[in-house]
């Protein structure tokens, strides 16, 4: 028997409601660590967030580029993480747009990296690696990343150079699956992938640790919170910088490459805080 439930609107119009253009959402998404949290995404370049179930709606595209919406997911790994990608082909452009969030919208980090010049399509985190390892389905396959988006590699072979518009995953089999433009599913089995992020960081919890400025150059901040220790990390789970007995709020970062790393902090309870961050240069 169908369902004779009725539907009803949770929502404004989240376009720009002229038109000159096509308006129309595109992504919709819910969080899997909080159902009051959903995000959508529209052809005209806004993204918005609703924190309780779509009584009300934020604004969250300041600092992401104007250009049609494909996909927007919710992190599964941490209830604050999202991520956001897009088109630029109606305005003529060929950069491929990915952006994540680690505070819910508020501001975002460009982790498009070395991604080829084509439009992504369709956004996969993978679950239990601390957004770190992201498969991406774009118009020239499928791209993976296990550092969070400093680098990103064709996933296989013998994927052919087509438009790849929705991945999913089995988690039963350990494959990802593509859904492609020629009309074909491909598959692969991505077991060996798994033992990339074998670390202590990918099991480490994003429980609110505050850093400012982000993306940072010379110094990262934390918050009025006493520390005992402060340790940092690479994306690959390598320790890079400890201070212990920790007592000012401002760390120097100057001697650290360019890219993405991991800040842990501990109290003089043993509670660890963790928190992630850009250094641009």
């Amino acid at each position: 028997t169908a369902p004779t439930g009725m539907w009803s609107p949770i929502s404004p119009d989240l376009t720009d409601g002229i038109n000159t253009k096509f308006h129309v959402i595109t992504t919709v998404a819910e969080s899997p660590l909080d159902s009051m949290l959903l995000y959508a995404g529209t052809s005209d370049g806004n993204v918005w967030r609703s924190a309780n179930g779509g009584s009300s709606w934020d604004p969250i595209y300041t600092g992401l580029p104007d250009r049609y919406v494909t996909h927007v997911i919710a992190s599964p790994n941490f209830v604050n993480g999202v991520f956001v990608g897009h088109s630029g082909y109606r305005d003529g452009e060929f950069i491929p747009h990915i952006h994540y969030s680690n505070d819910y919208g508020n501001t975002w980090q460009d982790i498009s990296g070395d991604l080829p010049q084509l439009a992504v399509n369709n956004i996969h985190p993978m679950l239990g690696y601390a957004d770190l390892m992201v498969f991406v389905a774009t118009d020239g396959g499928v791209f993976s990343t296990d550092n969070g988006g400093v680098k990103w590699a064709p996933l296989g072979k013998n994927m052919p150079i087509v438009p790849v518009y929705d991945i999913a995953y089995d988690d039963q089999k350990n494959k990802l699956i593509a859904g492609t433009f020629g009309r074909s599913m491909m598959s692969i089995s991505v077991d060996s992938m798994f033992t990339v992020l074998n670390t202590p960081l990918a099991s480490v919890e994003n429980n609110g640790l505050q850093l400012f400025p982000n993306p940072a150059t010379d110094f990262i901040s934390i918050g009025a919170m006493e520390y005992t220790s402060i340790r940092i990390y690479s994306l690959n789970g390598s320790l890079l910088k400890e201070l212990s007995d920790f007592t000012n709020a401002r760390i120097a970062i100057h001697d650290l490459p360019k890219g993405h790393f991991i800040l842990e902090a501990t109290n003089n309870e043993g509670k660890r805080q963790t928190g992630r961050f850009v250094k641009l240069y």
